[in-house]
């Protein structure tokens, strides 16, 4: 038996959480758990003792069900988040438009930077843009 002072759940996803993220899920639980039965048979443990190891490791494959769907959700929303680019987190071209014109205005309108933009039209330096 598992002592009851160690949260089983927290551990197994903390200690699985990186192979979670790599796609490890109920099925490789299924076929780990066949290898971990198999290797008992083969080592000549009694059936009645290999049912009860199983009646251990059995109900942590719930666990492997429940990382898996964390990290792909987790991976989906890292992925969402990722196509938003930072112009559509802004606001899109016209917050673009907007946020250029703003600096252009307070950029020709500072005194100390004035003479860089002697004879340059408003029009001009956004096309240089």
């Amino acid at each position: 038996r598992i002592p009851e002072s160690i949260d089983v759940v927290q551990f197994m996803h903390t200690k699985h959480e990186r192979l979670f993220l790599r796609g490890l899920n109920g099925e490789h639980f299924d076929l780990v758990a066949g290898h971990f039965v198999g290797t008992l048979e083969a080592l000549g443990v009694k059936q009645d003792e290999i049912d009860e190891a199983v009646g251990v490791v059995g109900p942590l494959r719930p666990i492997f069900v429940e990382g898996a769907e964390k990290a792909a959700a987790a991976k989906a929303e890292k992925e969402k988040e990722s196509e938003r680019t930072l112009l559509k987190r802004l606001g899109g071209e016209g917050a673009l438009h907007a946020a250029v014109d703003e600096f252009y205005d307070r950029l020709v309108e500072d005194d100390s930077l004035a003479e860089f933009f002697e004879g340059v039209t408003m029009e001009n330096l956004k096309e240089h843009q």
